[in-house]
């Protein structure tokens, strides 16, 4: 074990900055030997952490609350092989990955497996992580994170957590990570390292150009792919090696149709979409979704309002011809990318609806919107669906919330969540099933802080118009949650 004290003790910055640093830093590191507490050397606002207690005493010199910062825990040690030519831990040259890693001893090249799924159960699991930490651009003089690294930063020290639970509960997991630099390019180059070409598993990544080349590599070499939140749709076939965390938007459209149906008639129901092809295509989903609940492959079809606008803001939407007079009206609008069409079809059914009772379904991106109004969401009984809801007054959220603060300093984010249910499920179903753990996937349905996982292969109809269950395109979460608007917030719907 190597002590790094005389470089960690110069560092001022975040605890999450000092994370990305140990990310180049540390080639690798096993979960049965997690990395210990910090140093304390950042404060937080009280305001922002009234769930988080235990950090606070009272001065009497100052006659004040104050955090609380001597320093009780020894300075991290981190477990690793230095380089076989040291360079900097943050640096932008790429010469490093090759087919190799910088280490003194490279474990051999394990081939790939000739039947699907052997190996079975393992003393050790290698994972490898390839997320955009985009190293390169952190600001060494500042000691700042990159603004678009904090989702993968945020995800990993989730992870890390999880790793704790795993090697207590006697799972042992070489993890290595890698930086992808969010570059498709950049992907190419590390699946050539030695420690992507020994995983079992491999997790990655965030967006569509860095995942193709991944799921290109996984599938030919037989490898476990695991993507985190990349909602992914048509991007594969014949991949059962594939599991996709993050539903994809046809689940969303299916799941959002289930729960309208649970209380309205098909009748009060009104499909709503732009005069685009990719918004009015996400109309078939619901439909489809809408004749599997009335047991039929072409029943009588929910109506559709197909919006133009002349005005090209949309303010002269008219919806009165769709309120229900003296009922119910239940729009359904798969459209997320214009905040300005969603900002002006709600006020106009705002204007129109009367007295008249109206129940508004949207999109998960309708939560981060910053110009309409929560009023509207009051009103309109604005429901949303969501990969995610995390119930932060339930005691396993303040547990987590605490112990995350008490390693980085920081309250934890949605992907810090993510991260942590993602590694502890998949560390769980590794000790289980061993590497064989995807054919039984579909069986291990389990609730987390952030989701409920319900794995269902994902079977495309072939050329012969049925579905071949001996060629799985891939393994999809496929439950969403359903959050409705009350109380001033975004809560899970009855």
């Amino acid at each position: 074990m190597i002590l790094v004290p005389n470089l960690l003790q110069q560092l001022n910055g975040s605890k999450l900055c000092l994370l990305l640093f140990l990310v180049v830093a540390t080639c690798c590191f096993t979960s049965c030997d997690p990395l210990k507490k910090a140093k304390k050397t950042d404060t937080a606002d009280a305001g922002d952490l009234d769930e988080i207690k235990g950090r606070i005493k009272y001065n009497p010199r100052t006659g004040k609350y104050e955090y609380d910062t001597d320093v009780k825990e020894p300075i991290d040690t981190v477990r690793w092989s230095p380089p076989v030519n040291p360079t900097p831990p943050i640096e932008s040259d790429e010469s490093h990955y090759g087919t190799a890693d910088p280490v003194e001893e490279v474990p051999d090249i394990i081939e790939p497996e000739t039947e699907e799924f052997e190996g079975g159960l393992l003393s050790t699991y290698r994972v490898a992580m390839i997320l955009p930490f985009l190293t390169d651009k952190f600001d060494s003089y500042n000691f700042s994170l990159p603004k678009k690294s904090k989702k993968a930063i945020n995800f990993y020290a989730g992870a890390k957590l999880a790793l704790d639970i795993l090697s207590r509960e006697g799972v042992t997991m070489d993890v290595s990570v890698i930086d992808s630099k969010a570059s498709g390019e950049e992907v190419k180059r590390v699946i050539n390292r030695s420690d992507v070409l020994n995983a079992n598993v491999i997790v990655g990544s965030m967006k569509k150009s860095t995942l193709l080349p991944l799921l290109d590599f996984s599938k030919k070499n037989k490898k476990i792919l695991v993507s985190p939140t990349y909602p992914s749709l048509n991007i594969t076939k014949e991949h059962p090696y594939f599991i996709q965390f993050s539903p994809s938007i046809k689940t969303h459209c299916e799941a959002i149709t289930k729960h309208a149906r649970k209380e309205y008639e098909p009748e009060e129901i009104v499909l709503v979409a732009r005069n685009k092809s990719s918004e009015k295509n996400r109309l078939k989903y619901f439909q489809a979704a809408n004749n599997a609940i009335n047991g039929t492959s072409s029943g009588e079809q929910l109506k559709e309002f197909i919006v133009t606008s002349m005005s090209g803001d949309y303010n002269d939407i008219d919806v009165m011809p769709y309120i229900n007079q003296g009922g119910t009206t239940v729009f359904l609008i798969p459209s997320f990318s214009s905040e300005s069409f969603v900002y002006s079809f709600l006020r106009q059914v705002s204007i129109a609806k009367g007295a008249n009772k109206v129940v508004i379904y949207g999109m998960p991106q309708w939560m981060d919107y910053k110009r309409i109004s929560y009023d509207y969401y009051d009103q309109l009984n604005v429901h949303v669906s969501s990969a995610s809801y995390i119930d932060a007054k339930s005691s396993e959220a303040q547990f987590f919330k605490r112990t995350y603060f008490d390693r980085y300093g920081t309250i934890p984010s949605n992907d810090a969540f993510i991260g942590y249910d993602l590694m502890l499920y998949i560390g769980r179903l590794l000790q289980k099933h061993g590497t064989a753990f995807p054919t039984k996937i579909d069986a291990e349905q389990e609730k987390y802080m952030h989701t409920k996982f319900e794995f269902e292969p994902i079977v495309k109809a072939r050329t012969t118009g049925n579905e071949d269950f001996s060629n799985i395109d891939q393994y999809e979460n496929k439950y969403v949650n359903i959050l409705c608007f009350k109380e001033f917030r975004f809560q899970l719907a009855e």
